[in-house]
């Protein structure tokens, strides 16, 4: 009984937060003029990563003292290897993850804070993966610029894809 009352909290949870994401990701979004658009990521990320990083720290500690003797520092560990790379990765993509897109070129400031641009005619694949969420764009030379499908204002980088590139968003399936 207490499994399906945290499945059905769980889902509470999760399904407006995703329905919210994906609401603004189609949200019109004004450029600092006509010609540059840039896009950042939703501030749910933020608090989903520092939310699962203080998980993390507290279950860590709420262990260390609560927990019989001999499996303290391997149920802190567990806590801490399964909650913080979770709640650092979301509170990166957040703070660090950023596409400006203008009328020659699309650049994107990585998780790890790497910036790469592309202009748009020298774009040559295009692939989306509906598992991280990731519009991956590559020229020649395999320069490689990412932009995830939860930026605010995500329309834009598929709006240019139709009208800058030769690719059409419905034929690689993104979810927008």
């Amino acid at each position: 009984m207490n499994s399906i009352i945290l499945y059905i909290i769980v889902a509470a949870i999760t399904i407006p937060v995703y329905v919210l994401l994906a609401r603004k990701a189609n949200t019109e979004v004004k450029g600092d003029n006509v010609k540059t658009i840039t896009l950042k990521m939703h501030i749910a990320y933020k608090y989903v990563g520092l939310l699962g990083i203080i998980v993390g720290l507290v279950a860590a500690v709420m262990c260390l003292i609560e927990v019989d003797e001999g499996e303290k520092l391997i149920a802190a560990t567990v806590f801490l290897l399964f909650f913080e790379p979770l709640g650092i990765t979301c509170y990166l993509w957040w703070r660090n993850h950023s596409v400006i897109i203008t009328e020659e070129s699309i650049q994107a400031t990585s998780v790890y804070g790497k910036i790469t641009k592309l202009n748009w005619t020298d774009i040559n694949s295009i692939s989306f993966s509906g598992t991280s969420g990731l519009l991956t764009f590559k020229d020649e030379s395999d320069t490689i610029v990412k932009s995830h499908q939860h930026l605010v204002g995500f329309k834009h980088v598929i709006d240019s894809l139709n009208s800058k590139t030769e690719w059409d968003s419905k034929k690689l399936r993104l979810p927008y």
